[in-house]
């Protein structure tokens, strides 16, 4: 199972953040609506009370001692759905009721004047499964007038309301997710940017990321970067010099300690000249190796050269070079190759490329061995196949064999010469020229190597 990636994290987070949000901002408008709404509602009972209250004394003053009559049409001209309006006297006995609500039993009139005697505020309570608030004021010191309804925060309406708003949460989620995708996605992209710069990254003097980030944290990171890079080209820089410089040494010095050997050789019995003989086959092994080594430095050094190259014209050059060097004991290698196939890169390395092919077939295939080198193009790639009749390369060389130093033990035994580099430095090539190589099975019965490159585009576009 992969890890969980960061955007994926900063996802998750944000969503729950915004869910919580969004479940906060819901409870608390339902909470500050609750409070309105109640604020609103006894606000209401406590003013139709004082009105009443007022009507009723009015009534009284003008009628001294009138009897309930004048209350009740009083109470009559009250007339709003939804509320009840009572009249209680001293006792709490219900003088006068109006209304499409209820009338109170004793008990409930109780419990209102046990809430309400000290004080108007509204209180609450249930009848018959319904909440109500009512509101109780004294009038002219004789009786109380109540004035109830029902509970506006208990009935439906106010249910369907906070059931909307609870809906809303699983789509303030998907919208909080959608948009959060987005800004993650462009907050991340200098994290995206700096991981394709690395590894569009090559190995080169003065190599870096050039992202250019704005962010202050990622730009200390571009930084960072950088100077890493840096030190790490110092360090490149430092054992190519010396890959090169000792490779310079030990070829002068081999040139001239073999030219002494060949000058004694000449002068030298049987006996010592096969000596001599052998120690010249080994100054040549060690100037291979030397050799393979200056190209491999050359190859992986900065300043490639970059121009067109004709693999046709190349593939038929080394094939003519490497039959002056076979000599008439074996067959020239045969080309198969269009007029013109272009890439870019260094004409040099590439011809070393494609005549260690040559020679790795030519030495492996064994004396007489047929050898046909074919240049065609497919998928916007150039490939250069080398194959052979030989007996080909073991099953259990093949996942190594383009590594450094790798020779197998039949060679060995048959003494047949290299170095192990030969196939290590046609890899090096090729990938420095944005390419590849790969071995398999040849219908000639032997080794198949295959090299692709890029192909050069119609604008000169090519690794």
């Amino acid at each position: 199972m992969s890890p969980p990636t960061l955007r994926g994290q900063l996802l998750r987070a944000q969503t729950v953040v915004v869910v919580l949000a969004c479940l906060l901002l819901a409870i608390g408008a339902m909470g500050a609506s609750a409070i309105l709404l109640r604020k609103d509602q006894d606000a209401d009972l406590r003013s139709l009370a004082t009105s009443l209250c007022h009507t009723i004394e009015a009534e009284r003053r003008e009628q001294p001692g009138g009897e309930p009559g004048a209350v009740r049409a009083a109470f009559d001209q009250m007339h709003i759905p939804g509320y009840r309006f009572e009249l209680w006297d001293r006792s709490g006995a219900v003088l006068v009721g109006h209304g499409v609500l209820p009338f109170f039993s004793s008990s409930d009139l109780g419990l209102v004047r046990n809430r309400n005697c000290r004080t108007d505020r509204p209180s609450g309570w249930r009848l018959d499964g319904i909440a109500y608030r009512a509101c109780l004021r004294v009038c002219d010191g004789r009786s109380r007038v109540v004035v109830a309804t029902e509970d506006a925060l208990a009935r439906l309406e106010v249910r369907r309301a906070a059931l909307g708003l609870f809906a809303v949460l699983p789509l303030a989620a998907l919208c909080a997710a959608a948009a959060g995708r987005v800004w993650i996605r462009r907050r991340l992209r200098p994290l995206l940017l700096l991981e394709q710069a690395a590894l569009r990254l090559e190995t080169r003097p003065g190599m870096a990321l050039g992202v250019g980030a704005q962010a202050t944290e990622l730009a200390a990171l571009e930084r960072a970067l950088d100077r890493l890079l840096a030190r790490l080209d110092e360090a490149l820089a430092r054992e190519k010099r010396f890959t090169q410089e000792a490779s310079h040494e030990l070829r002068t010095s081999l040139t001239t300690l073999r030219a002494r050997l060949e000058a004694l050789r000449r002068g030298l019995d049987t006996a010592p000249r096969l000596e001599a003989e052998a120690a010249i086959a080994d100054l040549e092994s060690l100037d291979r190796l030397v050799e393979a080594l200056l190209v491999l430095a050359r190859s992986e050094s900065a300043g490639l050269p970059s121009v067109p190259v004709n693999l046709c014209d190349l593939a038929r050059d080394v094939a003519q070079r490497q039959a002056r060097s076979d000599g008439p004991a074996s067959p020239p290698a045969e080309v198969e190759a269009p007029d013109e196939i272009l890439v870019r890169g260094s004409e040099e390395l590439l011809a070393r490329s494609l005549a260690n092919l040559v020679e790795n077939a030519r030495k492996f295939g064994g004396v007489g061995a047929r050898i046909l080198v074919r240049v065609a193009q497919a998928e916007g790639l150039a490939v250069v196949t080398v194959e052979d009749d030989g007996p080909g390369i073991p099953a259990d060389l093949r996942p190594v064999v383009f590594d450094r130093f790798v020779r197998g033990p039949a060679d060995r035994q048959r003494g047949v010469p290299g170095t192990g580099l030969g196939l290590a430095v046609v890899r090096t090539i090729a990938r420095r020229h944005g390419g590849d190589v790969a071995t398999g099975a040849s219908p000639l019965g032997g080794e198949a190597m295959r090299l692709t490159l890029p192909l050069l585009g119609p604008g000169g576009a090519g690794c």
